[in-house]
């Protein structure tokens, strides 16, 4: 967490030289961040995450709001609480995006890419195979392994892999099964 999130104490900003000086991706560190942060899901819910599905930013119980996850009932809404972490990396986000063209999470408000939290640089741009048309972030596996590296983790792992370690540590943590289960927008079983 601590190589991916560089904040300028002064302006409450990312850090703009860490994330040069180490050739990282600012939107895919914080979209990692998030993961770490949050227990969602990479391609279903954390990379598609849009700000107009964050409830209560500035409230003491943030929330986000998904149409639908990988678990959930068809058609059934989920709302999943904001952990504090996560509460912040999104102010950071949003005070970086604020104001800020040279920021890489703004995009002027009639481009696509500023209705999502993680928005993607490559967007409407020739690409390997042909002109982008996602408007988010979506591969992350280059930043994550050079965050793993510069973490001492020699070892290959996938960023999915978040996933499951909060859920380890938030069950060391509180012992509540319940509490895990919720967290992850799973069943109890």
């Amino acid at each position: 967490m601590n190589n991916a999130v560089q904040v300028d104490n002064r302006t409450g900003r990312l850090l703009v030289s860490h994330y040069k000086k180490n050739r990282l991706m600012p939107v895919a560190c914080l979209l990692i961040a998030f993961e770490f942060a949050t227990s969602r899901r990479t391609g279903s819910e954390a990379c598609n995450s849009k700000w107009d599905q964050i409830i209560g930013l500035d409230s003491s119980q943030p929330r986000i709001k998904y149409k639908t996850t990988k678990t959930s009932k068809k058609g059934t809404p989920t709302l999943f609480p904001l952990p504090s972490k996560s509460k912040e990396l999104l102010q950071i986000i949003s005070r970086d995006r604020l104001n800020n063209p040279d920021s890489k999470f703004y995009y002027s408000p009639n481009d696509p890419r500023s209705k999502y939290i993680f928005p993607s640089r490559k967007y409407g741009k020739k690409t390997k195979s042909g002109i982008s048309k996602t408007p988010y972030l979506q591969d992350v596996r280059g930043t994550f392994s050079k965050l793993l590296k510069m973490s001492g983790v020699e070892r290959h792992m996938k960023n999915y892999a978040t996933r499951h370690t909060l859920a380890t540590n938030l069950l060391s943590k509180t012992g509540n099964l319940k509490l895990v289960a919720e967290t992850l927008g799973v069943s109890l079983k």
